[in-house]
């Protein structure tokens, strides 16, 4: 899976995404996908100078299942040495509050959380850059999520079947803002076969195996339909 790691940093290269000496915060959910990307980081850390961190965020749904994530993704970043931060979220009440679904809950309060653990890092980097007299200032926190190239298909017929006009149907941007996708060249099988052959465990995320959202009737349902149908 050389292919797949060599990929993902031209992508990374081709957008700007990092820097040598940059710092990151990897989104880790314990799924296939976060797992993938906190192991390529991790595998560039020495290389690039990367200072890595990574955030999980507890929905406060899904019961034992979500402490099980929580605990694995604790683990899998102590067992690489990389510093782990749990943050607790009520998406539920969320969700009531601002009257949306609960999976639109998820999205916006795992942001506020990742933004929160940056802007956090970027004050310690200030305090540190105090000290120093040459007067530069610290470069801003680069925030990597795990979008890959399956979720940007998805994301194109969500908007499509909304009725958005052409800017919605761009897709996923691989990088905004101090956001980066370094997935985005990858699709979901090669991010599978990338942890087999690597031997990377991974937990699987029981509602994404429903269809009681319609990004999941997108995911489960058309897509493949789309893939055994069409492309061929």
């Amino acid at each position: 899976m050389e292919g797949l790691e060599h990929r993902v940093r031209e992508t990374m290269e081709q957008y700007h995404m990092l820097e040598p000496g940059d710092r990151v915060i990897a989104a880790v959910s314990g799924g296939a996908d976060s797992v993938c990307l906190l192991a390529l980081l991790y595998g560039m850390k020495e290389e690039w100078d990367l200072q890595l961190r990574a955030v999980h965020v507890h929905h406060g749904l899904r019961g034992e299942e979500a402490d099980r994530d929580a605990a694995f993704s604790r683990e899998l970043c102590r067992s690489l040495g990389v510093p782990f931060s749990l943050a607790f979220v009520n998406v539920k009440e969320e969700a009531g509050k601002r009257r949306i679904s609960e999976e639109e809950a998820g999205r916006i309060l795992r942001y506020q959380v990742f933004e929160r653990e940056a802007g956090r890092w970027e004050q310690e980097l200030r305090r540190e850059k105090t000290a120093e007299p040459d007067g530069s200032q610290p470069e801003s926190v680069k925030i990597a999520v795990a979008h890959h190239g399956d979720d940007s298909a998805e994301t194109i017929l969500y908007q499509l079947f909304r009725g958005s006009g052409l800017k919605g149907l761009s897709g996923i941007p691989p990088a905004r803002g101090n956001i980066i996708r370094p997935l985005l060249c990858a699709e979901r099988r090669e991010i599978i076969a990338y942890l087999e052959e690597k031997g990377l465990p991974f937990v699987t995320d029981s509602t994404n195996l429903e269809n009681d959202y319609a990004r999941n009737k997108i995911r489960n349902q058309i897509l493949p339909m789309a893939v055994q149908e069409i492309n061929q």
